[in-house]
């Protein structure tokens, strides 16, 4: 579902499917890590994902009764 689309952009909903690569992009990017912190997400636990032998931050959001 796209969210927002310009001339050199388009944003959509984050799917499960894209977890792997938002997995490996947030682990050491601390720029990264600080945004999801700003649009409240926090730390959960490190993970690993098969077939692989490097572990991931993972981060959780909890959405309750405010999730869009």
């Amino acid at each position: 579902m796209t969210v927002l689309e310009t001339e050199r952009l388009i944003l959509r909903r984050l799917t499960v499917d894209d977890a792997p690569f938002i997995l490996r992009l947030l682990n050491e990017n601390v720029a990264s890590i600080n945004l999801l912190v700003k649009l409240g997400f926090y730390f959960d636990r490190m993970v690993l994902m098969p077939g692989d032998t490097e572990e991931l931050r993972l981060f959780a959001r909890n959405f309750g009764e405010d999730r869009p």
